[in-house]
């Protein structure tokens, strides 16, 4: 299964790559996951306008950007000039030289007006290598037309009240399960875990910096999460098969009550031509337990400059426009996305109102996933014994152990 993985990234990279070198000549070329397009769509126009150039958007399934970034970079970057890296690759791609660091185009003066949550998540080692991470963090998505018709005045607060709703809801036929999960075995995976690990009261490591993967904590939210599917009944049992895009269409479609997902939520659930609960769908905070009112992690995304690009001046020229104050501002009225990182946006009044309240609540209570150089091999290592746990191949414990030896192994090597 790993080889047949491996042989379809590649086959869509080059399919990807293969049209883009002769365009590259003609405009600035972005390669960026499916969920950031609108943003670039929305300053394709300025840009052209500005610089003569059009932009050229390359775009694919989240899941294979991280490939398709990678396999470029090892070519020799076949014509990308910006790519949207997540947070988690920062390190991994400043180490690696796939992206070139930001402060070689502007001074500290420049980065100094940007939220410090926005900078941290897109610096490695002091250097900036991305911009516009924003506010993009897992949020609870629910939808207040079911919730009312099933006599609910309030979404849950926790999880225990969550699998109680859903019971209530799937009984009078609200829907089809309470909640749908984007559970294949995929960042997505690893991102709901880091949730609910902390929700549970667990880490990833300690104080001493000893990785603490196989804990109480750790085995009580997988247990919880394997629950859900398999001895409660009220989440979606294809779950893990779906990724966290994929069950957003369950949502919008009006076959589950709730769904966790990124910041886009919002977006494409008031989308009228993806979407048929409009009018139905709010925000509140991810449901906690005894242990924590409420967790999420970050995922925040931006667009970086490809080291191997041979336009870097007009690649700072779209980054400067994606991050500019008025394009910030029209991110968030006209596409009502929570895109903003300049300090000196923080304090309009848009963001006192729902969902964006809720929004920036939420965040209070973030988690962050491994900040380690070797986040791929880690990811990969915890998707797969989770995923193994969870479509029962594995008993929670033994999974996790796995994982917690597994993962041991990888820090020696590669912190040695």
């Amino acid at each position: 299964m790993q080889r047949t993985l491996a042989l379809t990234i590649l086959v869509v990279a080059m399919a990807v790559l293969a049209p883009v070198a002769a365009a590259q000549q003609d405009g600035l070329v972005v390669v960026s996951p499916e969920s950031h397009v609108p943003f670039f769509e929305y300053i394709a126009e300025q840009f052209e306008e500005r610089y003569g150039v059009p932009l050229i958007i390359v775009s694919q399934a989240y899941d294979l950007t991280h490939e398709v970034i990678v396999t470029a970079a090892a070519g020799g970057n076949t014509g990308f000039d910006v790519a949207v890296i997540d947070t988690i690759y920062v390190a991994n791609y400043a180490l690696s030289g796939v992206v070139e660091p930001l402060d070689n185009f502007a001074g500290p003066e420049y980065f100094a007006d940007f939220t410090e949550s926005s900078m941290d998540m897109m610096t490695y080692n002091g250097r900036p290598y991305a911009l516009g991470g924003g506010y993009n963090y897992k949020y609870f998505y629910y939808n207040d037309r079911i919730l009312r018709e099933a006599g609910f005045t309030a979404p849950p607060r926790t999880w225990d009240e969550l699998v109680e709703m859903s019971r209530v809801i799937q009984e009078k036929g609200l829907a089809s399960y309470g909640i749908a999960w984007g559970w294949s075995q995929a960042e997505g995976l690893v991102a709901d875990f880091t949730l609910m690990l902390y929700a549970f009261g667990g880490e990833y490591q300690d104080a001493a910096g000893r990785w603490t993967i196989n804990t109480p904590e750790a085995r009580a939210a997988l247990q919880f999460m394997y629950d859900t599917m398999h001895t409660y009944g009220v989440a979606d049992p294809a779950s893990t098969s779906l990724s966290d895009r994929e069950v957003l269409s369950l949502f919008m479609n009006g076959d589950v009550a709730f769904v966790i997902n990124w910041d886009f939520g919002w977006v494409w659930a008031r989308d009228p031509q993806r979407s048929r609960v409009v009018d139905d769908v709010r925000v509140a905070l991810i449901p906690g337990t005894d242990r924590r009112v409420s967790a999420t992690t970050g995922g925040g995304s931006g667009p970086a400059i490809m080291a191997g690009s041979q336009k870097k001046d007009l690649a700072w020229g779209l980054l400067e426009l994606y991050v500019a104050p008025e394009n910030q501002l029209g991110f968030l009225r006209d596409i009502e996305s929570l895109r903003i990182t300049r300090q000196s946006l923080t304090g309009i009044p848009e963001l006192s109102e729902e969902p964006f309240r809720t929004m920036i609540e939420q965040q209070q209570y973030a988690y962050p996933r491994a900040k380690v150089a070797w986040y791929p091999q880690f990811s990969r290592t915890l998707q797969t014994e989770i995923h193994r746990a969870l479509t029962g191949q594995k008993p929670v414990e033994q999974a996790l152990a796995d994982a917690q030896a597994q993962i041991d192994r990888l820090a020696r090597q590669f912190e040695r």
